[in-house]
């Protein structure tokens, strides 16, 4: 098994960072600080920006506009890095004492997103999975869920892979490309030694799943279950992972310094090269929002 160590590329440490993503056009790596209300940006020159949203931000779409859909406490919502443009829409079922976790575009820009409860103190299975339509209403997939986190789809669209994290794995669910349409669900990959939380695929369509309390990002074959690598991070709860850079060969790892107040390191976001091609952040269509 290949075995790789992920170093910080800026000392800045969060609450809690999540939902990494990279714009090959513009060289630009984002990421949230959920229990902040924060997107940071960090430019290819290597400087660091930030957009306050004033809520808890549970992840931020680069949007082929140019903006942000911004999955928030409150709702689902268009910004820039002038602030909030307007709101899109908030699920219909969706309580007030939830808000948005982890979401991703699928190939063809359509936008997912899970919502969990704030509550510390979580009342088991009261998540719910959410797949938008081109006009940014939400349509309720999945419910009973814990807290839904990562999304990621194969190279041919066809299947959907997802993560909810209590249930300690990887789901595959079958995937219709032209209406969103998932079923079939099944376990293809068993997580130990931590719960798994965001996820993102490479080229050769293997699984990187980011490992909260196990301190490390593990590659994953989801035909056949099997570990194939482990990227060592110098933090417990890590929390999500993007491929960047122009070779698509950087992974780009995020975690939370909220489990680990005296590690200087937790909080932190890393990188580490890795011998296999990623795959892009998939842009969200918000053309019709």
């Amino acid at each position: 098994m290949q075995r790789f160590q992920a170093e910080p590329i800026s000392p800045r440490r969060h609450i809690l960072a999540e939902g990494p993503c990279y714009r090959r056009d513009t060289g630009i790596l984002s990421w949230v600080d959920i229990k902040a209300g924060a997107l940071h940006l960090r430019e290819r020159d290597g400087s660091l920006g930030q957009v306050q949203v004033g809520q808890y931000l549970g992840a931020a779409i680069p949007a082929r506009s140019g903006r942000y859909v911004g999955m928030m406490a409150t709702g689902v919502y268009l910004f820039d890095r002038e602030g909030l443009v307007r709101k899109v829409c908030q699920p219909e079922d969706m309580a007030l004492n939830h808000r948005f976790n982890d979401a991703k575009c699928d190939p063809r820009g359509r936008l997912w997103g899970g919502v969990m409860t704030i509550s510390t103190r979580r009342p088991p299975e009261l998540g719910q999975l959410y797949r938008f339509t081109p006009q940014g209403k939400a349509e309720t997939v999945l419910t009973g869920l814990g807290i839904p986190n990562g999304m990621a789809w194969s190279a041919d669209g066809r299947t959907m892979y997802f993560i909810n994290t209590p249930s300690g794995g990887v789901d595959a669910m079958d995937y219709d490309p032209d209406t969103g349409a998932v079923g079939n669900r099944r376990r293809v990959v068993s997580v130990t030694g931590g719960g798994p939380d965001g996820m993102t695929i490479d080229a050769e369509d293997r699984l990187w799943v980011a490992v909260w309390g196990g301190s490390q990002v593990r590659r994953y074959d989801p035909q056949s279950g099997e570990q194939l690598a482990a990227v060592d991070v110098p933090a417990r709860a890590v929390s999500s992972c993007c491929f960047g850079g122009e070779d698509l060969q950087t992974l780009y790892i995020t975690t939370s310094g909220e489990p680990e107040p005296d590690n200087p390191m937790a909080g932190c976001v890393f990188a580490v090269r890795v011998p296999v091609t990623g795959t892009e952040t998939v842009l969200c269509d918000d053309s019709g929002f």
